[in-house]
């Protein structure tokens, strides 16, 4: 098992979670040429920005470290391109969901962090 493939489970494990707790899924991996956003969702109003991070179970460091300040940075500029292009007027948040799961892929574990980065400064401006 590869990690792009591991990084695909991932992220469906993440949709299906999100859809079971009532969000839309509006687009998956958004791509520009400097960012990447594995999950755009609607929360009733609220657009989400979801980075998904997987991780084998049992790992010592939380997944979401590897989404650093640069990452974080990069998301929020996609994020603002994206709502930029369709017209689209705040509210929005920056969750992080880490996927755990055994090297077969059979059992997994979802940790979601909501509000993970950002703050309101982000969104000056609309």
């Amino acid at each position: 098992m590869n990690h792009l493939d591991k990084g695909k489970f991932g992220e469906d494990k993440a949709c299906k979670y999100l859809k079971k707790k009532g969000y839309k899924i509006v687009e998956r991996n958004y791509r520009l040429k400097f960012a990447e956003i594995d999950i755009i969702a609607r929360d009733e109003k609220t657009y989400v920005f979801v980075e998904v991070k997987t991780r084998k179970l049992g790992s010592v460091i939380p997944a979401c470290v590897s989404v650093n300040f640069k990452k974080q940075q990069k998301i929020m500029k996609a994020s603002c391109c994206y709502l930029a292009g369709k017209n689209i007027k705040p509210p929005m948040r920056y969750d992080i969901i880490e996927v755990y799961t055994d090297e077969k892929l059979k059992n997994y574990e979802i940790n979601h962090i909501k509000n993970a980065f950002g703050s309101r400064s982000d969104y000056a401006i609309f």
